[in-house]
């Protein structure tokens, strides 16, 4: 009996120890269950899935009060809900950028995204999403995506930003000006704008909105940016990213779907486009200087304000740190001759013919409207560096590499002695100049 008894108690043990073994292998192999994110910091992200970083949802937002929007992320998935928004940015930028991301985002990078991947041997790049839209709120549901000239960097990206605008409420727009209507791309029509805030910007805007997208051709808009002299093909793409920029509300906001895939051993796109400026809209960005633009890194110009006729002068032929840049009647003297010197990214120093160590400088590096333009030695930094827009006609407008704003003539004034100031580009004739060589 007792020989019984222990084998039936080793059997009953051996069972439940198998039991318990044969659980544990089966609970080890079930997939990870998805769970649902919340957030509501500025700089919230989550990775998808926590185990593989695939992607990034982030909050991001980066002109609104902390706490201003919450999420909820599927943190499989990525899809993800605005929860709760209460931003009300009546003008000016939006908000935040709700969204998720593929690539690296100011170097918080994903993996397996076959990025950084340079323009010129990109073969395929393609995406599906689905958003959900509310009938409340100003908001535009948009694609963010971004080149460097470099295949990595820690920050802000040096390239260009590219955006994709699959629908918006309200009468809110794109950076700066619209120079094309009705352009087809990748089965759509789109209305295309150009700015630049520091680095180019680059938006189209679908002409019919939509709420999904399958199969997107994204290299296709990536062609038609370096076709416009926008984006470089020795470049590299290094982010994709999709959500909403909201101005005001955007509680309701979602996404779901996201993917994107990128392949290399494509056709390298040519900068051969012709940009045909709509009524009242900024035209195209200048050609390179000495490379077929029209314009001479070596020859002396005058720079004539369209709207006074007057020229960009040194105030009293000055030539020490801090002397005035103004319109003054022309006389062709020294002080109202200017030569644009490269810098890099497509940038110039304009130097002063009197002073040439002297350039063209925004007063304390400002970023507001009105700030004062002085002569100051050229140090190298973004407020003495400004990009060369051509208007056609033989017209253009500065911008500057800081501030993003325009070379301005203050409310528009047609007198001697004005000093000139930056202000937000708006395609005016104070804004714009033509410039004779000597």
């Amino acid at each position: 009996m007792k020989a019984v008894n222990f084998v039936n108690k080793f059997t009953v043990t051996f069972v439940v120890l198998t039991l318990i073994l044969v659980g544990a292998l089966s609970i080890s192999t079930l997939p990870a269950h998805a769970a649902t994110v919340s957030f509501c910091n500025t700089g919230d992200s989550v990775n998808i899935s926590p185990s593989t970083k695939n992607f990034v949802v982030q909050n991001n937002i980066w002109n609104d009060v902390n706490g201003s929007q919450c999420l909820n992320v599927d943190d499989q998935t990525g899809n993800f809900t605005v929860t709760s928004a209460n931003h009300n940015k009546g003008s000016g930028a939006p908000a935040a950028y709700p969204s998720i991301f593929k690539g690296c985002h100011w170097g918080n990078c994903t993996n397996n995204s076959g990025m950084p991947i340079k323009v010129s041997t990109i073969s395929s790049a393609r995406s599906n999403w689905n958003t959900t839209q509310p009938n409340t709120g100003v908001y535009d549901v948009a694609y963010d995506i971004w080149y460097n000239s470099q295949p990595t960097t820690g920050g802000q990206p040096d390239g260009a930003e590219l955006m994709i605008w699959l629908n918006h409420t309200g009468t809110i727009q794109p950076v700066c000006c619209q120079i094309a209507s009705n352009v087809s791309i990748a089965g759509s029509t789109w209305n295309v704008w150009e700015g630049n805030v520091g680095w180019n910007v680059i938006s189209y805007v679908r002409t019919t909105p939509t709420t999904s997208v399958s199969n997107l051709d994204i290299l296709a808009f990536t062609h038609d940016g370096v076709s416009r002299g926008f984006i470089n093909n020795n470049w590299y793409l290094i982010d994709v990213e999709a959500g909403f920029e909201p101005w005001v509300g955007g509680a309701g906001l979602g996404s779901s779907g996201f993917s994107f895939t990128v392949s290399s051993g494509g056709p390298v796109a040519t900068a051969t486009r012709t940009n045909t400026p709509q009524p009242g809209a900024t035209a195209t960005r200048t050609p390179t200087p000495g490379a077929g633009g029209g314009i001479s890194t070596t020859a002396w110009y005058s720079v004539i304000n369209k709207n006074s006729g007057k020229c960009v002068d040194a105030r009293a032929a000055g030539i020490a740190n801090g002397t005035a840049i103004q319109q003054y009647t022309c006389n062709s003297t020294n002080a109202q001759q200017y030569q644009f010197q490269t810098t890099s990214g497509g940038y110039y120093r304009v130097n002063n013919r009197a002073a040439p160590a002297e350039s063209w400088d925004v007063t304390g590096a400002s970023t507001v409207d009105n700030a004062l333009i002085q002569l100051w030695a050229y140090g190298g930094g973004n407020n003495q560096q400004w990009q060369v827009v051509s208007e056609g006609g033989g017209y253009y407008h500065f911008i500057n590499r800081n501030s993003g704003k325009c070379l301005d003539v203050p409310a528009a004034s047609t007198a001697d002695s004005v000093q000139l100031g930056q202000f937000t580009c708006n395609g005016t004739a104070a804004q714009s100049f033509s410039l004779q060589a000597h």
